[in-house]
């Protein structure tokens, strides 16, 4: 239930969220930007500590019609397999939106994927949501949305 009201208000914010253009939301702007560029980065070397830091230990991750409720599901079942494919993967943003109000962000990018995986070659476009909440230390992602 509560997961499900945490869903239908980061909806709702998304759907009502105007344009800020103050100093404060710029720079929240700003970080939560910082944050899923981190993400990217330790998935894409390979770091695990640095993965178990960003992500809230409560993470929903989306990918493939799959769910992982928490952060240790997604260390037993997906993380190395990610980390794995997006070793040989070069990624272009082609599109970044972020809204962020009340101390939740939520960090939209489209991406064009190219490398080598598997020595298959890969060339897609992917699109990447990601939900941060500030939990006080600092902004943690609570929810990941591959497709």
């Amino acid at each position: 239930m509560k997961t499900k009201l945490m869903l239908l208000n980061i909806a709702l914010l998304a759907a009502f969220a105007l344009p800020c253009v103050s100093k404060a939301s710029t720079e929240l702007s700003l970080q939560a930007a910082m944050l899923a560029d981190r993400f990217d980065a330790a998935i894409s070397s390979g770091d695990e500590t640095q993965i178990r830091q960003i992500l809230h230990q409560s993470v929903l991750i989306y990918e493939g019609g799959k769910i992982e409720a928490s952060l240790e599901e997604y260390a037993a079942h997906h993380m190395q397999a990610d980390m794995a494919y997006m070793a040989g993967i070069e990624k272009e943003i082609l599109s970044r939106t972020i809204i962020e109000d009340n101390g939740i962000a939520v960090v939209t990018t489209q991406y064009h994927m190219t490398g080598q995986y598997k020595d298959r070659p890969v060339d897609r476009i992917s699109l990447e949501t990601l939900v941060m909440r500030d939990i006080g230390e600092g902004w943690k992602i609570v929810h990941v949305h591959w497709s």
